[in-house]
């Protein structure tokens, strides 16, 4: 059966999955019997999702407290030490363990995304200034050593621009070809 992109769950549908939870919820493999009973209308993932964040009837419906916030915080900020990927079900299940509220995954994730885009504009914003400021001070001589540095870089060799101070453009970019030749034919 050919699926659309949009994905809509009826009032039908999601009294069927809340049925067939009740009767299959202990089975490792309840979301695959669960499309199977619903003649694979979604994929697996997709009723998992909604049960998840949606019609699982244990789930905290009120929005987060101030200490919650602080929980998923810190929580995230240790997972964030050791890990580049946040684990979101830890998140949850220490919020459990503590407050004994299970809330969605999508109220978490929504609340830390949030919350870390709105401190990604502040910095960007404070930052925004200073970066226009330095750009129009910044020689470009100067810009144009590192715009061939980070080619340079980019490139994967194992060359680092030493500043000894600001030369003419004709002569800072000589000395890096001549380093990059220099590198080619005789290696590191």
């Amino acid at each position: 059966m050919c699926r659309s992109k949009a994905v809509y769950f009826t009032e039908e549908d999601d009294n069927m999955i809340i049925k067939h939870m009740k009767t299959y919820g202990k089975f490792t493999n309840r979301f695959v019997i669960i499309n199977g009973l619903m003649n694979e209308k979604f994929t697996n993932i997709q009723i998992s999702e909604r049960w998840r964040n949606y019609l699982n009837p244990e789930l905290c419906k009120e929005d987060l407290g101030y200490y919650e916030k602080v929980v998923i915080d810190d929580k995230v900020q240790k997972i964030l030490m050791t890990s580049v990927k946040i684990r979101w079900r830890e998140v949850i299940c220490e919020l459990l363990r503590l407050f004994g509220k299970l809330y969605s995954e999508n109220k978490v994730k929504n609340y830390w995304n949030l919350k870390h885009r709105s401190k990604m504009v502040k910095k960007d914003i404070k930052n925004g200034a200073k970066k226009e400021t330095k750009q129009k001070s910044c020689s470009s001589k100067y810009s144009k050593a590192l715009q061939l540095r980070f080619r340079i870089d980019r490139i994967g060799l194992r060359f680092v621009l030493i500043r000894t101070g600001v030369r003419s453009d004709r002569s800072e970019s000589d000395y890096i070809n001549k380093k990059i030749k220099k590198s080619f034919y005789h290696g590191f």
